[in-house]
């Protein structure tokens, strides 16, 4: 297991939930209390679990066999999605009330550039499920 930090405020519930309404069906699963999905870099595969602990300020990464040669580039990858380099001091600073409203929101980001495009092309001729069904679709059949 590897562990990742964050800053605090973080919002969990949300950022879990943006995730879940958009979860691409035999890739990801996402959970009140944790993200799951597989994860191709390079020619290693296998699936990546994150789990966050709200009171350590910390992101338990698990990663299945077959990712252990190339952890560095997955642990960056879900510092990525889950946008843990964000400093919600200097967010919340330029925001002002908007940012006292809703503290610890982060940008969620993505593990993949292409995944990330053929959601974007497709989520613009569809809705968000329905995109994430399509998606879904492209994955069985390429991978």
């Amino acid at each position: 297991m590897y562990t990742l930090n964050w800053q605090p405020p973080y919002d969990w519930s949300w950022m879990l939930g943006f995730l879940a309404a958009r979860a691409v069906s035999g890739v990801e699963t996402v959970a009140d209390s944790y993200y799951a999905r597989s994860l191709a870099v390079g020619e290693y595969r296998g699936v990546v679990t994150a789990i966050p602990d709200i009171a350590r300020h910390t992101l338990h990464i698990n990663l299945s066999a077959g990712l252990e040669p190339v952890a560095a580039e997955c642990l960056a990858k879900m510092s990525r999605l889950f946008d843990l380099q964000c400093n919600p001091q200097i967010v919340n600073g330029a925001l002002g009330k908007l940012g006292a409203a809703r503290p610890g929101l982060r940008l969620p980001g993505c593990v993949d550039a292409f995944e990330q495009g053929v959601r974007a092309i497709l989520g613009q001729l569809v809705s968000v499920a329905m995109a994430a069904k399509l998606t879904s679709r492209v994955a069985q059949l390429y991978g």
